[in-house]
């Protein structure tokens, strides 16, 4: 497998200068040692472990090889850094997916319409107030039409 991934590496480079390689998966970390080859290469990971048991660190040996080239690691914890990595390659990025943010929660269809319609993607006025549920459990609705200025809600709880 190596030698398949050096002669894709060589295939990319061709006349041209490598470009940054971010790799989301521990099956594409083959293609860190496009390092060798000039590339910058980025492992991003957003799962990990808090509390490393045996388990977890004999995983981590047996993926060691192939996690250690690449230049940077973005890692969504800072816990998440391997045993035996480079830390000074560590950047933490936090997931920017919120599952609980209100643009994910669950809206009943009149909430819905109402909400589309306030925004102008339905025609005719709400037939109730577009109201959803903030972040510190205030409530807002939706003010603005579309196209008539920036797609968000109001800044203000009611």
């Amino acid at each position: 497998m190596k030698m398949e991934v050096r002669a894709s590496i060589e295939w990319i480079r061709g006349p041209f200068v490598l470009p940054t390689l971010v790799l989301t998966s521990t099956a594409s970390l083959a293609l860190a040692t496009a390092r060798d080859a000039g590339a910058i290469v980025v492992w991003h990971c957003h799962v990990g472990a808090d509390e490393p048991n045996d388990t977890v660190r004999r995983a981590w040996r047996f993926l060691s090889d192939e996690v250690a080239p690449p230049s940077r690691y973005i890692l969504s914890r800072r816990a998440y850094l391997w045993d035996g990595l480079d830390e000074a390659r560590l950047r933490v990025i936090q997931p920017s997916i919120d599952a609980f943010s209100p643009k994910n929660q669950a809206l009943d269809d009149p909430t819905t319409e109402a909400i589309l319609a306030a925004a102008g993607v339905l025609e005719g006025e709400p037939a109730r107030d577009p109201e959803f549920t903030r972040h510190d459990g205030g409530t807002d609705v939706v003010k603005r039409r579309w196209g008539s200025g920036p797609t968000s809600a109001s800044a203000t709880t009611s």
